[in-house]
């Protein structure tokens, strides 16, 4: 089993276990079939864990890497818009109304 030991806190580690983490990735992507994945672990500003699972589709058989590119559409404006509410909830930030 792989572990990584990772700083998540100042002065505090602890064991990122990646078998485990790719475990679930497999599962989710077996679930709703996805033919492929980039995932990355960030930690700060250091990439922690990166790397590509399956396929970039099935007709082509091209191996996903962690620099693969993918299509996202407009998943970002929910993501963004996610966030937002957190901060807002979180007391960071505020709605404002001219």
């Amino acid at each position: 089993m792989d572990r990584r030991r990772v700083l998540f806190e100042e002065g505090t580690e602890t064991m990122f276990n990646t078998y485990a983490l790719e475990q679930q990735i497999a599962a989710r992507m077996g679930a709703v079939g996805a033919p492929g994945a980039a995932i990355a672990v960030i930690n700060g500003t250091e990439v922690v864990y990166a790397r590509g699972f399956g396929v970039t589709s099935v007709e082509d058989g091209v191996p996903v890497t962690p620099h693969t590119l993918f299509c996202i559409g407009s998943t970002t404006k929910a993501l963004t818009a996610t966030l937002i509410m957190r901060l807002i909830d979180a007391g960071t930030s505020r709605w404002t109304s001219r």
